[in-house]
């Protein structure tokens, strides 16, 4: 069956690589210094410190001590829920598109007797159960965000529903844990998209139910996919730290609400408005005249300026821009290039 591939990574393979000035990559500080000598260990023992790792997880998402497991990313959390899930006579439920992990995985695990399928928004369809349905959040601004209300018609008993919500926070409309919803629900979360600094590469699954959660757990020791005792530790040494630094996405948005509306004269009354989320990477623009936004994004990636286009991310109408954009010389240049640009194309965007 040929996959879809996502339109956020056709867009980036088209114009990521040739921009001059790149406002879809985040690059922001970490506040902690993961020093070589605290991570690094020879010791194949436990790491001693991943039981207050997961205790400290449990309570950011306000859930059961028990049911975190703390991977290697949210990359990591989804191989090892879609380990964990293969099994005779159960089918694969991935929304199409989707980023290539999902596909891929699905079609390599699925044996003669257990079928993947994809499924959009407007057609969930699939085999009635056993399935394993993998979802984005609604919160999600890289994904085909469904609202839970209605994937929750969908599950029949025996369906497990894993939803990526590695960018919850984002829209700041306070959705809670999809683990909270019961026992048929996970959830995959990730430290460095919750707190806008990636490369930390810690992620975690939550699940309430306990026979799932010995699957999910086999199936980490099997795929070798524990992590770093040294990192582990690193990350409980420093978490008062890292969890202050939750407040600094909003504050990066603010701050870019701030650059532009001085350099657009009367950024607000024109119609535009940035989103300020609660956490995550990225924020949107927003605006009247952004209703053509791929053409305003091609536009802009002709003069050699990346941004994402909301249609590529399940936003249409909006222009995605990172928040931490490196330095702030190259920042400003970028962003007075992208004002100019907006500007220029004023008669095509109202």
């Amino acid at each position: 069956m040929p996959e879809q591939r996502h339109p956020l990574e056709v867009w980036f393979d088209r114009f990521a690589t040739h921009a001059r000035w790149h406002l879809g990559r985040t690059m922001i500080p970490c506040p902690i210094d993961l020093r070589l000598d605290e991570a690094f260990s020879t010791d194949y023992g436990p790491s001693g410190g991943e039981q207050e790792l997961r205790r400290l997880i449990a309570s950011w998402e306000g859930l059961p001590e028990e049911a975190i497991l703390p991977t290697i990313g949210g990359t990591g959390a989804n191989a090892v829920a879609m380990f964990a899930l293969a099994g005779p006579e159960k089918t694969f439920m991935v929304p199409e598109p989707a980023y290539y992990q999902w596909p891929g995985l699905a079609r390599r695990l699925a044996s003669p007797r257990q079928a993947w399928s994809p499924w959009s928004p407007d057609a969930p369809g699939g085999k009635h159960g056993p399935r394993a349905w993998f979802a984005v959040s609604p919160d999600n601004p890289t994904g085909r965000g469904v609202p839970f209300d209605t994937v929750a018609t969908w599950l029949h008993p025996g369906d497990v529903m894993v939803v990526d919500e590695i960018y919850r926070g984002v829209r700041n409309d306070g959705l809670e844990p999809v683990a909270r919803r019961g026992p048929q629900w996970v959830g995959i979360g990730a430290v460095s998209k919750r707190l806008g600094l990636p490369g930390l590469r810690i992620g975690w699954i939550a699940a309430t139910d306990n026979g799932l959660r010995e699957s999910l757990h086999d199936a980490q020791e099997h795929l070798a996919h524990s992590l770093p005792g040294g990192v582990v530790r690193c990350l409980v040494t420093h978490w008062d730290k890292l969890m202050a630094w939750e407040t600094r996405s909003r504050a990066l948005a603010e701050e870019l609400v701030d650059t532009l509306a001085t350099r657009i004269p009367r950024f607000a009354d024109s119609g535009f408005a940035i989103d300020l989320p609660e956490a995550g990477l990225s924020t949107l623009i927003r605006g009247k005249g952004l209703t053509q936004d791929v053409a305003i994004a091609e536009s802009l990636a002709s003069q050699g300026i990346f941004v994402v286009p909301g249609t590529c991310v399940g936003h249409p109408g909006t222009l995605r821009l990172s928040l931490g954009l490196g330095r702030p010389e190259e920042a400003g240049e970028a962003l007075d290039k992208l004002v100019e640009a907006l500007v220029a194309d004023r008669p095509v965007i109202s």
